[in-house]
């Protein structure tokens, strides 16, 4: 038998004013960016974690948690790992952002973002141990320990992403370059596209590594470590 957890990071859920583009969006529109007044050295940025208790559900039969787990089924019918415990997270990034437009002819608006609030919310925060192992028991123990590995792996996650918006994100801001729109909603919209770029390159390396060390916690050592603790299982 083994023991899984679930780094269930589902999409990650972006609550902004406009779409994702694939790539960064074309800034020349026809007007040039030097067209457009600089930013002065005022910009705002706020960055904040969310966070959510621990919910702990002790209840829970082998078949379920191995159906959360994904666990597969043989060809006689037999479950090829058992799951003894499993973590299941899951969060996501929304942020308002403002500009200021200056008008460049009739038809032609320039605008710069000029302040970010963004929220790093834990939407599920939730440790699963099988029901067969009581609470107070070496087996529960052992198992919430591992779990917690599980839970500290999130958390330092999320707490990455916090510092690098927070240490690259008046950089980006000032040198962000312009949107250019034929009135000054579309020149807004434009601006909030190229900072939505910036702000997917640098969550989505950090997310990968997050999964990357929460799969590394789960080895045939740290199971072997797990086991030792306590007589039978």
């Amino acid at each position: 038998m083994s023991i899984l957890s679930m780094f269930n990071v589902k999409h990650l859920i972006i609550f902004i004013i406009i779409s994702f583009y694939a790539m960064e969006p074309d800034v020349a529109q026809a007007v040039k960016s030097e067209d457009c007044p600089k930013l002065g050295d005022k910009i705002n940025y706020f960055i904040q974690i969310i966070p959510k208790n621990i919910e702990y559900d002790f209840r829970i039969s082998q078949k379920q948690l191995n159906r959360m787990a994904g666990v597969t089924i043989n060809s006689r019918g037999l479950r090829r790992e058992k799951v003894l415990g499993l973590t299941s997270t899951q969060h996501e990034i929304s942020y308002k952002m403002s500009s200021q437009s200056v008008t460049i002819s009739k038809t032609r608006f320039c605008a710069r973002v000029n302040s970010v609030f963004l929220k790093i919310r834990v939407k599920k925060l939730k440790v699963y141990v099988l029901k067969k192992y009581k609470p107070g028991t070496c087996q529960h123990n052992a198992i919430i320990d591992h779990e917690h590995e599980h839970v500290s792996t999130f958390q330092n996650g999320l707490r990455r992403l916090k510092d690098e918006f927070e240490n690259r994100i008046w950089g980006i801001i000032r040198n962000l370059p312009p949107g250019i729109g034929t009135s000054p909603q579309r020149a807004s919209k434009a601006a909030f596209k190229h900072l939505d770029y910036r702000i997917r390159r640098i969550k989505n390396p950090i997310e990968k590594q997050m999964r990357i060390a929460n799969s590394a916690i789960d080895t045939p050592l740290s199971y072997r470590k797990l086991t030792q603790r306590c007589n039978s299982w």
